[in-house]
Formats: structure tokens, C-alpha cells, sequence
């Protein structure tokens, strides 16, 4: 049975998340997939890197504090106009979700997810551990002393955070690991004789979870200064964003002469591009190069001619479509059809760890019963099933 055939009509191993406070962020049922996706994912993050490395240079210390960087991928089966196999859809700076997924992960092995398939889960993976070890390398400042460093997670309006329970998650995992950290608004950040101060004391190291990427809005002037004159390590900051985080990456990587399998192709939207564009609309996703987590994306088949004027020349590119693929879940009763992509967590562009995401509407939501992160099994041979 293939793996498609199993991600419409299996749902004999279900996560039992009744009791985790996170659920809405943890979908019911895994996805599957063949193991050579996962092989050919890893190859095409490796070398999308090198690609971008011909384009740009990287200091070690960026490169270093580009802790959880996602390439997101559609998966896509072969048509006419398109190879099937992983397209890249967004390269994100400061992806969410990747200190919930130690707990999913250990979800799913009490649903003998991994044991009763002819597959594999994802290995081990400890976010905490990414934070640590990007402080030990980069932070020679504190090479003299022994103690641990003094983390904050840093975000605006904390309180209405749809990804919250993924930074609590870090809160508690970096505690487990003897490491201080407390969750700070951005508003509550200063700067006093030369240290970034939070409300319980001197912060080291920031894990940067604001989608104000460049750090130029005026709520993010303190963490800019703090990046900026080294008074803590920021991770990220806007150092990887500028290289690896900006959309014109994506035109870049799309303009390339022998562009890698996995690039969509993508033009910007300018008043010289917009009537071919207007014309191959339906095969199109528009996009805000300064957008993130689906805000102000508008696809081709169902975008208004006024619309369409009103992005020329507003700073937008228009990417290729590539569908992904679904998941059916039950849900009440019903069988209901969620999109699911591949979040491929990295360190620059090392692979640390996949997982899937469903989503009923847009991906930033993943608020409704059954969205949400989900575990992916990669099945040995695509004939094999549980089923």
C-alpha cells in the first residue's frame, strides 16, 4: 500500500494527546511518507546552501546563530507542467514549533507509531541543546566562566502568541538543562551600564522569536542596540535573515541557470512583468517579499483584477504553484481533508529535523481540532503498510 493510500484511509495510530495543554498545536495522526523523501529532502537543503553560498558570504558566528531556520516544503506528485517530488515554498529565519516536537515525539512512541510500521520515526532531537551549544561556540566572552547562561525568549504581545506553548515548551526544556530562561515583550527589554536587562535580571542570550526580522521597528530599537554592539548573543538576528531569511533569495535561487530540482520558479511583480503574469495567474501564488507565516498571500485562480493591480509594483513576487499533498482525518464523525507541508528545521543549513504540518486554512493558523504539527513516518518500502 502506498504511502498516499495510507495518508487517506489510515487511522489506527492516533497520538493520544487528551491530556497535553498544547493539543491544538499537536495534529491527531502522523503523515507518511517513503524514506527517500526524507534523502532527498537533506540533499536538496544541502545543496539550495551551496547555492546561496555562491550568491553570498557567511560568517561563522551568523551561520552559527541561525538556530531553527525551516526550509518549508510542499510535497508534490508529477503532472504535465511539474516534476513531482519536495518543492521549496519558504526559507524562514525563526520557524516555530521545533521545542514541541521532543513532546510529540514522545507521543507518538506511546502510540507505537514507530514500532508497528515497516518505517521509522525522526531520530532524537533536542532543541535545548541547539541553544546551549550555539552559546558555547560563539560566545567567547564568557569563556572564563563556568556558569550557564541567562536566556530569554523574546517576542511582542507574548500573551496572544499562537505559537506560545512552543516557546513555554523551551522555557521548561532549557530549565531541565540547568539553563535560566525566562519569556520577555520585547517592551520589557532595556539596557542598563552596558548589559540587555530583563525583568528577572541580565539577559546573555536571546532567543529571537519577533517576525520583525531586520530588528527596524521602533519596539525593536533595545534588541537592535543589543545585537548590535554585542552586549548578548541575538539568535537569529538580522544578520541571518539577510542571508538566508529575504525573499529575494527565493528570485535569486529561481533565476539560477541550472537551479536546483526542488526551486520553484518565481518573478518579481512589477508594472514590465504583470500582464505575463496576469495571464499564468491560475499557476501562481503571490507573495509580500517583506510577508510572513501566510499574511497578504493570494493565490492566482482566485485573486481579483483590482487586487492584482493594487500588488504591482508593491513590493510582491509571484511564485509557482505547487499543491500539497493531504491528509484525511476524522474529525466528529467525518472525514475531512487537511493540507499537510514538510517543516524542515535546520542551523544554517544543517538538517536537525522533520516534522509535518496540517492545516484545514492557512498554515499560521493551525488553531482548529486536528491541526497542527504531526509526526512524519518514513516508511522503508513504499508497498509496506500497517493497514
Amino acid at each position: 500500500m502506498q504511502a498516499h493510500t495510507l495518508n487517506s484511509d489510515c487511522f489506527c495510530l492516533e497520538l493520544d494527546t487528551a491530556d497535553v495543554s498544547r493539543r491544538a498545536l499537536t495534529a491527531a495522526h502522523p503523515v507518511f511518507f517513503p524514506a527517500s523523501v526524507r534523502a532527498e529532502i537533506v540533499a536538496l537543503v544541502t545543496e539550495i546552501d551551496a547555492a546561496l553560498d555562491q550568491m553570498r558570504t557567511v560568517s561563522p558566528a551568523t551561520r552559527a546563530a541561525a538556530v531553527f531556520n525551516s526550509f518549508d516544503f510542499h510535497m508534490t506528485a508529477p503532472d504535465a507542467d511539474q516534476a513531482g517530488g519536495p518543492k521549496l515554498i519558504e526559507i524562514n529565519v525563526n520557524a516555530g514549533g521545533a521545542f514541541l516536537q521532543p513532546e510529540i515525539a514522545r507521543l507518538a512512541q506511546q502510540s507505537r507509531l514507530g514500532s508497528a510500521l515497516g518505517g521509522r520515526m525522526e531520530a532524537a532531537f533536542a532543541p535545548a541543546l541547539v541553544l546551549i551549544d550555539t552559546w558555547r561556540h560563539t560566545r567567547a566572552r564568557h569563556a572564563h566562566t563556568h556558569r550557564p547562561p541567562r536566556m530569554a525568549i523574546v517576542d511582542a504581545d507574548i500573551a496572544h502568541q499562537p505559537l506560545r506553548a512552543d516557546m513555554q515548551a523551551a522555557q521548561m526544556q532549557l530549565g531541565a538543562r540547568g539553563v535560566p530562561c525566562e519569556i520577555v515583550d520585547l517592551a520589557d527589554l532595556q539596557i542598563e551600564d552596558g548589559q540587555l536587562i530583563g525583568p528577572e535580571g541580565v539577559i546573555d542570550m536571546v532567543y529571537n522569536r519577533h517576525c520583525d526580522f531586520d530588528l527596524t521597528r521602533p519596539e525593536s530599537a533595545v534588541l537592535r542596540q543589543a545585537h548590535a554592539d554585542g552586549l548578548a548573543l541575538v539568535a537569529p538576528n538580522p544578520d541571518v535573515f539577510e542571508a538566508w531569511g529575504d525573499k529575494d533569495w527565493l528570485l535569486k535561487l529561481a533565476a539560477l541557470e541550472d537551479r536546483p530540482a526542488g526551486v520553484l520558479s518565481a518573478n518579481a511583480l512589477t508594472a514590465e512583468t504583470a500582464p505575463a503574469l496576469w495571464a499564468q495567474r491560475k499557476s501562481l501564488v503571490f507573495k509580500p517579499l517583506s510577508g510572513f507565516g501566510s499574511q497578504g498571500v493570494y493565490r492566482g485562480d482566485k485573486i481579483s483584477r483590482t487586487r492584482f493591480e493594487a500588488l504591482v509594483d508593491a513590493g510582491y513576487l509571484a511564485q509557482e504553484k505547487a499543491e500539497p499533498m493531504t491528509r484525511i482525518q476524522p474529525v466528529d464523525g467525518q472525514r475531512r481533508r487537511f493540507k499537510s507541508d514538510i517543516r524542515v528545521w535546520t542551523q544554517g543549513g544543517k538538517v536537525l529535523h522533520m516534522a509535518a504540518r496540517l492545516y484545514a486554512g492557512q498554515v499560521m493558523g493551525m488553531r482548529a481540532k486536528h491541526e497542527g504539527f504531526a509526526p512524519i513516518i518514513w516508511l522503508k518500502d513504499d508497498d509496506n503498510a500497517c493497514c
